[in-house]
């Protein structure tokens, strides 16, 4: 079962590593350059929260830290689709901050559950994505419609743990039977992701970009024929 936990935690890997392979057939973006920013900010957490969890047996001072920075990052990254008033936006993750912070200094402990900033960042992650959702007029074949789509499915799903999140881990019978769900969701949610990127390519036109001083003697070799 630690080997399922390990390789649920790494599957964040997938996503991250389809990204850079096709990073030269995408748009080079605000919003793809931030995307591959979260992707890789996630590897990297996901790696330093097993080391602290093999080493401390817990990983509850980076939650205190991946919360707040999952949460303004997914809000970045729907206010870069522009569907969002940035200064809205803005004030929103000011708030994230603001709650995160608020709990630790009554607190002052890195070692207990933020369940208040936990709960209080996912329902804004969600409710700001179902918006998005409801507002995109893309189909589930394009890419961002599919990733705000996932984000909405998955935060709402992750939510109903984290309320209970004491209760399930002080019963290890309730414990056991939920643990294979939710790390075989977190995985899907990763395979989702890649998915998501994969529809997200777009090959450029005429030729790669090392070959662009061939394609424009080319043109210009096919204007000046024409005329």
């Amino acid at each position: 079962m630690i080997y399922f936990y390990y390789f649920s935690s790494l599957s964040s890997l997938l996503p991250a590593f389809l990204f850079l392979k096709w990073w030269r057939n995408m748009e080079h973006s605000n919003y793809n350059k931030l995307f591959l920013t979260f992707l890789l900010y996630r590897c990297i957490t996901d790696v330093i929260s097993l080391f602290l969890e093999k080493q401390l047996d817990s990983s509850l001072p980076m939650a205190h830290f991946t919360v707040v920075c999952e949460g303004v990052f997914y809000l970045e990254l729907a206010r870069s689709q522009a569907l969002f008033k940035t200064r809205s936006i803005r004030m929103i993750q000011a708030s994230v901050l603001l709650i995160a912070l608020i709990e630790f200094l009554t607190t002052c402990d890195f070692w207990v559950n933020n369940w208040y900033a936990t709960i209080y960042t996912y329902s804004l992650v969600i409710l700001v994505y179902f918006f998005l959702v409801v507002r995109s007029k893309e189909s589930l074949q394009d890419g961002k419609k599919l990733f705000a789509v996932s984000v909405f499915t998955y935060y709402s799903t992750l939510i109903l743990y984290f309320i209970f999140e004491d209760i399930i881990r002080s019963d290890l019978s309730l414990y056991l039977r939920l643990f294979p769900f939710i790390y075989s969701f977190v995985i899907l949610y990763n395979v989702v992701l890649s998915y998501a990127i994969y529809l997200n390519r777009k090959k450029k036109p005429f030729c790669d970009e090392r070959l662009n001083e061939e394609c424009i003697l080319h043109l210009k070799h096919k204007v000046y024929s024409n005329g």
